[in-house]
């Protein structure tokens, strides 16, 4: 759901027509149709097992539909009463059969996981963004157009003295070679000791000690970055050795940003059409007990509460909404820390529609990095009509405060701050509609993260299993805040629990 520390090597621009975006395309289709089909988990280890898994978000789906393909019996309780979670694409609020993304937006061409589930249920695919057109950098208050391809250009009133390394050379020089000592970043082990230091710091501190210009950092933290401010930089560099390692295994150096046809809500759906009477929505968990023999949920619906028994339980949503869990007996300290501690970044999407694409008209990608800190996408790139939606993507202590802010104020910030950007807004817009992550009541914020000191106190625990009790989700995985974490660990979990 969230891009943070992650523009060098996941929207690097690159200058390439239309035709080529489409022929690249179909490229990432046919890799992923011989080179990243899906490894069956194998045959069952052992005896039929009976499953509890809360929460049919990503992980979830995937855990289930593993595990029923490993032949076992598995029930899904899920609080909503649609499938997908944080993967939640958006139609109702908008005109002429428009869409946009609530939640995950962008498949990197390395989620090759991600892909692979794509190709199996024959999902179509799209490019995220236009590869053609330049892109918006609003920085210091300057307003520039970005050309694909084109090299990196200091704002202009950025003094000169502060003109020292680019972004790119910072990232180089500073970041790459301590990723490097990341010899697999997947492993439960993954950590080397020469880096266990880099977990006292900020990405932006241990920068700032090496001399690292102000202008230099700013510039790194455009658009929806602002957790680099405050995220271990251990946490960083295992995530900048994960997408190395991903990037490796694809047999790319260069990414290409898709999406799915249609909405990316396509992929759970596929998903939950393929576990038919397994999933029960509006099931709200409330309790998991255990002890030598079963394990036991209490769950509220239609206002009652009732109960179901299974030999395991996965426990598939985010710890922000796990905290109000009771579990019976407790917890260990580790994992009851983990789950009361884990920080999720704050996110707010304001949806500004417009009665016509004028970014288009003016040669413009409708694509966007801010100082605000704030990305700015065209939602509905690719989607057919003469209506579009501009989105405003806002992070961090913004994303909070605008949260907290009347649907007034929210959307007259967004139309303002995207006009400062892409003027024409005012003029076009008909209507807005807003998604605050941290006051959806099924999640409690957007994505994991770890702040200094977290990798070493709470990361081991965070995926490990309590007994009976097995954890998944994007929190629990190697890379978080993507689709390609929540199935991850889905699979993860199948393992587990069929190897028990």
């Amino acid at each position: 759901m969230s891009s943070r520390d992650r523009k060098p090597t996941l929207q690097k621009r690159h200058s390439y027509s239309r035709r080529e975006v489409v022929e690249r395309l179909a490229w990432a289709a046919a890799a992923t149709a011989v080179g990243c089909s899906l490894a069956p988990l194998g045959a069952s280890a052992g005896a039929r097992k009976r499953v509890i898994v809360i929460g049919a978000g990503l992980a979830g789906l995937c855990a289930t539909y593993e595990l029923v393909a490993l032949g076992h019996d598995v029930t899904v309780l899920e609080a909503q009463d649609r499938p997908g979670g944080r993967v939640h694409t958006l139609r109702r609020p908008f005109s002429d059969g428009l869409y946009a993304e609530a939640g995950a937006s962008r498949i990197p061409t390395s989620h090759e996981l991600t892909l692979a589930y794509v190709r199996q249920f024959d999902l179509p695919l799209a490019p995220f963004e236009p590869g053609d057109l330049p892109w918006i950098r609003y920085a210091y208050r300057d307003r520039a157009k970005l050309p694909p391809g084109g090299a990196f250009e200091w704002p202009a009133p950025v003094p000169v003295a502060q003109r020292q390394l680019t972004p790119a050379q910072v990232r180089r020089r500073y970041i790459d070679p301590l990723a490097d000592q990341i010899l697999d970043p997947f492993a439960s082990d993954w950590i080397p000791s020469s880096l266990e230091k880099y977990d006292q710091v900020t990405r932006d501190e241990y920068l700032r000690r090496q001399g690292v210009s102000d202008a230099a950092l700013h510039m790194m933290n455009l658009g929806s970055t602002p957790v680099a401010r405050i995220r271990s930089f251990l946490d960083v560099l295992r995530e900048v050795a994960v997408n190395r390692e991903l990037r490796r295994r694809a047999g790319t150096t260069e990414e290409l940003l898709l999406k799915i046809r249609g909405g990316n809500d396509r992929l759970p759906q596929a998903f939950a059409d393929r576990l038919p009477e397994r999933i029960r929505y509006r099931c709200a968990a409330r309790r998991i007990a255990q002890d030598s023999t079963a394990a036991t949920v209490l769950f509220e619906t239609a206002g009652s509460l009732h109960s179901a028994s299974a030999d395991y339980v996965v426990c598939a949503v985010p710890f922000s909404i796990a905290r109000r869990l009771e579990f019976s007996p407790g917890l260990s300290v580790e994992k009851k820390a983990a789950i009361e501690t884990l920080p999720y970044h704050s996110v707010t999407r304001i949806y500004l529609q417009c009665r016509d694409r004028f970014w288009v008209r003016e040669g413009l990608g409708g694509f966007a990095d801010t100082d605000y800190p704030m990305e700015i996408w065209d939602a509905t790139y690719g989607q057919k009509g003469r209506r579009g939606i501009l989105m405003s993507f806002i992070q961090g202590p913004k994303a909070r405060e605008l949260g907290q802010a009347s649907q007034t104020d929210q959307l007259r910030f967004g139309v303002r701050a995207v006009e400062e950007v892409y003027p024409g807004v005012v003029k076009a817009y008909e209507r807005g509609f807003v998604k605050v992550w941290d006051t959806d009541p099924w999640a409690r914020g957007a994505v994991a993260y770890l702040l200094p000191g977290q990798v070493l106190t709470l990361d081991r625990y965070i995926a490990r299993p309590e007994g009976r009790v097995h954890f998944a989700g994007e929190h629990a995985s190697s890379l978080r805040g993507w689709m390609q974490g929540a199935l991850e660990s889905g699979r993860r979990v199948a393992r587990e629990i069929d190897a028990r």
